[in-house]
């Protein structure tokens, strides 16, 4: 009697030991569902800085100037976008949104906390982006959103199917089972799940720490467009990606709306254009495959840069149209920015130079939009 009574007090002091820990993890420290990740990135590269500290939190989100009380005067901004929103090769104070907040501050008086979604294997794409993107609106409640896609959408494979439901199908990707479950239930139960989560997530991104794996993966695959054949134009039939491009955006406006935000859509800025010089060209990356990616040389085809200019001015004179109907911030950065290796590293990927000429851009419309809120 005495055991079964013994058992009974410490399952309930177990019990309200637990209890009590997660109500201070719950209200003073709040674990998120993922855990961080923090890098030091070393690539010597012109244009850009050798040493670039690259860390998010468990949303996948780059903070600049944050103040998680959000109170007072503070503006909220969150970045959506491509490989110049992303970036691996800048700070934070570097980047284009980093250097956009400052000017803004600057200009306004205002505190300017500014955020931008880290680097996915498919942030490129704008659905697939925003999926990512709604968990982080939810989650910071910011003032104004801005999302700058367009060139990965361009670049779909032959064998792209448009579905119309795809980003419910995207939603439904998420991790599932038990430990999930009670994960997203208890804070004490999220500590214990992500320190699995951060030695493999130590594991995964352990290769980008080595100095210049980024250098060397451009390299490489600027050889491996060398390699395959030129490919004369792209093609397009029902299943035109820029269908999906759109979706993206009417997804990022409804969330915007939803959640009270206001919206501002960029046409990303890229160093294609028909008249690039030598070193100009030496940047392009950009291969269409006939299906999706098979290893070895030559087995899709080098895209001129000329043809993905067209493609994205059909992208872009599209969103700039459905922006215009539906009342929604645009403004197309193609060809604003000097498409020279001065202000590109890559065929999307800016210099710190290019980071600066893309804040300067953008800062008269969110001066205005700041100015409003």
């Amino acid at each position: 009697m005495k055991f079964v009574k013994l058992i009974c007090w410490g399952g309930f002091f177990s019990v309200l030991i637990f209890i009590i820990f997660e109500i201070i993890f719950r209200v003073f420290f709040p674990v998120p569902m993922e855990p961080g990740v923090s890098l030091t990135l070393n690539n010597e590269i012109p244009g850009i800085r050798n040493n670039v500290r690259y860390s998010f939190d468990g949303y996948r989100l780059r903070q600049a100037d944050w103040d998680n009380g959000h109170e007072g005067d503070s503006i909220r901004i969150l970045c959506f976008g491509g490989n110049a929103t992303t970036t691996v090769f800048q700070k934070p104070e570097d980047s284009w949104w980093g250097k956009l907040a400052d000017k803004i501050s600057k200009t306004t008086g205002k505190n300017i906390e500014v955020g931008a979604m880290a680097k996915t294997s498919n942030g490129q794409y704008i659905l697939p982006s925003f999926v990512n993107a709604e968990k982080i609106v939810e989650r910071y409640d910011p003032d104004l959103i801005i999302c700058c896609y367009g060139f990965g959408d361009t670049m779909h494979y032959n064998d792209y199917v448009y579905n119309r439901n795809k980003i419910n199908i995207l939603r439904k990707g998420v991790p599932r089972g038990l430990k999930y479950s009670l994960a997203k239930m208890s804070h004490v139960m999220r500590l214990m799940r992500n320190k699995k989560t951060k030695r493999y997530l130590k594991e995964i991104w352990k290769p980008l720490n080595v100095p210049n794996y980024h250098r060397d993966l451009l390299f490489r695959d600027r050889l491996y467009y060398r390699s395959c054949p030129e490919l004369d134009n792209i093609s397009r039939d029902v299943h035109d990606p820029l269908n999906e491009f759109i979706d993206g955006i009417r997804a990022f406006s409804d969330l915007a709306l939803k959640q009270g935000s206001k919206l501002l859509v960029v046409g990303e800025p890229t160093i294609h254009g028909p008249k690039l010089g030598k070193d100009e060209l030496s940047l392009m990356t950009s291969v269409y495959y006939p299906t999706k990616p098979v290893p070895g040389k030559g087995s899709g085809h080098r895209v001129r840069p000329e043809t993905i200019d067209i493609e994205l001015q059909r992208f872009y004179e599209a969103a700039s149209h459905y922006c215009e109907k539906n009342g929604v911030e645009w403004i197309n950065l193609h060809g604003v920015v000097p498409q020279t290796i001065e202000y590109f590293l890559g065929e999307t990927d800016v210099t710190d130079i290019g980071a600066s000429e893309i804040a300067d851009k953008l800062m008269l419309p969110v001066t205005n939009i700041v100015n409003e809120l």
